[in-house]
């Protein structure tokens, strides 16, 4: 059988395609990128996915913790039904204080008292505060709802819409000012007043060798005006430091770090170790795994550990020099635990994982706070639910929210904030008061 020069010139030329094609794709040389960023940019189409908890702790990881990672918060994960409100209330063992409670039924902070009932309230509306707002479908419902927020003791607050801006109110809700910005997760307010925030940006990857786009994470600081002071990059943090190559295993999510907590340390336990020193700051990385210290004054991590937990959230450093976190997976089944952990020895000083018959559970966000008499706030955000619990694991005031979500208002609304607030804080202020109003301020 004969072969024409032109079959032969056509397989030789598909030959070729494929071999380059191999490398190309290898060793993302030509046209790899090319062909890559067209591709990104198609249209696709994904059906709606709502996770709900299991308290069996059948996640279905690793794949469905990627795929909830993935996912911006719900506001409502667990099927409503059953008693709401304060369920437990032991009066003698619970610590005394107000609640400062935000969900995932509207844009309001409640403050309310030990029985639940509200005390105070402040409310927003996002697309009135930031003019020109357009969400996209798959950004959720991020407009509806304040996923966090510190109260400023004249009265009122500062509170998050999650990766769209933040608004300090004033006792009557009037908005003294907004600041437009990607933050996202946690605000921490110091005693000055100044605030410090986490946001992103959307960038090119290329310097960390990967071909496609990812969510930056910074550190901010801001004036108690709402006016940027600083901004720190938290790979370039990481970069600068020896715990460089932490970038060189990145997952390959777009959301790289999924920073979600953060905590100014105020000097008191610089004693301790230098690494507590005044201004710098304890950051939880949830995608690694990993906590982090940053000095933001050199813009580099100077203490970095990871190991003992799982996807965590709401790490917070103690008095007694030990790390208090909300760990997610981290416990048997893949459930989720608080856990008390000494950041030097790495010993693990105390655990709560729920109680027999009923574990502790949520697939994402949760919280932990150390009250001043040793008890501990839990979040189970996911399934609406706060509990205090002593040093020994008893349950002394567990609160089920009452609010619902979801179109039919079939489910519990998400917690994504809880937190205890002693009633003489001088947090809480008047609530006639308010300072005089500055115009909006934006980057």
């Amino acid at each position: 059988m004969r072969v024409s020069g032109r079959a032969l010139a056509v397989v030789f030329l598909m030959a070729g395609c494929a071999t380059w094609g191999f490398f190309a794709h290898r060793d993302h040389v030509f046209p790899y990128r090319l062909l890559r960023r067209a591709y990104r940019r198609l249209p696709t189409r994904r059906p709606p996915q709502r996770f709900r908890p299991s308290r069996s702790g059948d996640t279905g990881a690793p794949e469905a913790i990627e795929q909830i990672a993935q996912l911006p918060y719900l506001s409502g994960y667990r099927p409503a039904g059953g008693s709401a409100g304060v369920r437990v209330y032991e009066r003698g063992l619970a610590e005394d204080g107000l609640n400062l409670v935000m969900d995932g039924h509207a844009s309001v902070a409640v403050l309310m008292d030990m029985d639940g009932t509200p005390v105070r309230t402040w409310s927003a509306d996002a697309h009135v505060l930031f003019p020109g707002l357009r969400l996209s479908r798959a950004e959720g419902e991020r407009d509806r709802v304040f996923l966090s927020a510190c109260l400023t003791g004249d009265g009122g607050i500062v509170a998050m819409f999650d990766q769209i801006g933040l608004v300090r109110l004033d006792a009557a809700s009037r908005p003294l000012w907004t600041y437009r910005r990607r933050v996202h997760h946690a605000l921490f307010r110091e005693p000055g007043g100044d605030l410090w925030v986490l946001s992103r940006e959307m960038r090119p990857a290329d310097d960390l060798g990967r071909d496609d786009e990812i969510w930056e994470d910074f550190v901010e600081e801001l004036t108690p005006e709402g006016r940027l002071l600083r901004r720190v990059s938290l790979i370039e943090a990481f970069r600068r430091s020896s715990y460089a190559p932490v970038l060189s295993r990145l997952p390959s999510l777009e959301d790289v770090f999924h920073a979600n907590s953060i905590q100014v340390f105020d000097g008191s336990l610089a004693a301790l170790s230098p690494l507590f020193r005044r201004g710098n700051v304890l950051l939880s990385l949830r995608h690694l795994d990993l906590l982090a210290i940053l000095d933001p004054d050199g813009g580099r991590i100077v203490w970095a550990l990871s190991g003992l937990w799982r996807m965590q959230h709401s790490a917070w450093l103690l008095p007694t020099g030990r790390v208090l976190l909300f760990d997610n997976f981290g416990a048997p089944g893949e459930t989720s635990r608080a856990l008390e952990v000494d950041p030097f020895t790495q010993r693990i000083a105390w655990t709560f994982a729920g109680r027999p018959g009923e574990g502790l559970f949520s697939e994402t966000l949760g919280a932990v706070q150390r009250l001043p008499g040793g008890n501990t706030l839990v979040v189970e955000s996911n399934f609406g639910r706060a509990l205090e619990v002593t040093p020994g694991g008893r349950i002394v005031w567990e609160y089920l929210n009452p609010n619902r979500a979801g179109k039919k208002n079939e489910l519990v609304a998400t917690l994504y904030h809880v937190e205890r607030v002693p009633r003489d804080s001088p947090l809480l202020g008047a609530a006639g008061e308010s300072p005089a109003r500055p115009a909006s301020t934006k980057p």
